[in-house]
């Protein structure tokens, strides 16, 4: 009996011991959300005041409103919406013939021709900036949303991963739909598009976030307010000296929550990720992948990594101070 008590006694306290840590983990995480929403709605000087005060005295809720009189963030939302939406419906255009091409039409030098499109993958764009700056501004485009939208029509990560869907696919298949007199276009969209459903649901979720959260690129290529996006114009709050405080301070959970807006899509992208491992775990599409019967899948994934962790290392260097 009473090693039974013990042991209850036991399982009591690592309980509350446990609950007691996740609040903790809890308000760890939560506090600088916190402190950031509530010095937004404190005064100039409540803000400067040290040392600092855990809850604002008064709430001024003019300061949001100031930040939309100083600020056209209507304006950079639509640009944002407009920016990723053609850069996303562009690259459906572009990779899904190429990873049909690739995976199902042999001709002379296609290997060469997809080993060019993965090295797009080991090239950070804080490289090719320059150039293509130059280019865009010896074609005086520099005023309108191209610079935005026509580098980012090819997704070599996408064609690389729609190809090995499509390489998955029976090629019994697409002889049934040759017998109905099916041409490459019906078979690619009407057969082909249909079946690897999980692979462009998930490109486009990562396309459209990581287009919409781009802030290097549109803060190089534009150079008029009408043709900025969300980031690259929130960021221009920091560079007026006027209203710094009052209009920086709130326009930070602005930037939070803006930023972070397409996120609640991460949610649908965790259900076709289970698909994935699904179709992975019966040998379906993508086992070529994990497999490693495409001799560069491995190489592929690592320079992916390699290339996000260089374009951020990039990033850093140019925009330190």
């Amino acid at each position: 009996m009473e090693e039974s008590r013990g042991a209850l006694l036991f399982q009591k306290v690592c309980h509350i011991l446990n609950i007691i840590l996740k609040v903790a983990v809890m308000v760890i995480i939560a506090f600088p959300f916190y402190w950031m929403v509530s010095t937004s709605l404190k005064d100039y000087t409540e803000a400067l005041q040290f040392p600092p005060t855990l809850f604002p005295s008064s709430l001024h809720w003019e300061n949001y409103a100031h930040v939309f009189e100083i600020v056209p963030i209507g304006l950079y939302f639509r640009n944002s919406v407009v920016v990723s939406l053609c850069v996303l419906v562009l690259q459906y255009l572009i990779i899904v013939p190429a990873a049909y091409s690739f995976a199902r039409h042999e001709y002379f030098g296609k290997n060469i021709f997809f080993g060019i499109v993965l090295l797009g993958l080991m090239i950070p764009q804080q490289i090719t900036f320059l150039p293509v700056y130059l280019m865009f501004s010896r074609m005086k485009m520099l005023k309108t949303f191209i610079p935005l939208i026509l580098p980012f029509i090819s997704n070599p990560f996408g064609i690389f991963m729609l190809r090995q869907y499509f390489m998955q696919i029976p090629q019994e298949v697409i002889e049934a739909a040759r017998l109905d007199d099916a041409d490459n276009r019906k078979i690619m969209f009407k057969v082909m598009m249909p079946m690897a459903k999980p692979a462009l649901i998930t490109i486009g979720l990562l396309s459209f976030i990581s287009t919409w959260n781009n802030y290097f690129w549109p803060l190089i290529m534009t150079s008029k307010p009408e043709t900025r996006t969300i980031t690259a114009g929130l960021a221009m709050l920091k560079e007026r000296r006027g209203d710094v405080l009052s209009c920086a301070i709130p326009s930070r959970p602005m930037e939070e929550f803006l930023g972070r807006l397409p996120f609640p899509l991460t949610g649908a992208q965790r259900r076709v990720m289970e698909e994935i491992s699904r179709d992975m775990a019966s040998g379906r599409p993508m086992n070529r992948l994990v497999q490693g019967d495409v001799g560069s899948g491995k190489t592929v994934v690592a320079a992916y990594a390699a290339w996000l962790a260089a374009g951020a290392g990039y990033q850093s260097a140019l925009m330190a101070p």
